[in-house]
């Protein structure tokens, strides 16, 4: 599991970031300009936008195979019972 944490300070325009992955931690402090600041937001935005289609489609992908085989259980079953 990776966190990332960021806040932006107004009054000298510095962003701080922490990402924490298991073992390895970073943190970095850059001097930013408004402009710099806003590309940064769209790119994690787009970043959180890319991981969550990714996981909505393993998600969905999973439960296709939960209910294919709880199908073919159900179908094994009834040919049981009617042997």
């Amino acid at each position: 599991m990776i966190y990332l944490y960021t806040s932006v300070s107004n009054n000298n325009s510095t962003m701080s970031s922490s990402l924490h992955s298991g073992s390895r931690d970073r943190t970095s402090t850059t001097n930013l300009t408004p402009e710099r600041a806003a590309e940064t937001i769209k790119n994690v935005a787009s970043s959180i936008r890319e991981a969550s289609s990714k996981i909505r489609e393993m998600v969905r992908t999973a439960r296709e195979t939960v209910e294919a085989g709880a199908h073919r259980i159900k179908s094994i079953a009834r040919k049981k019972r009617t042997k």
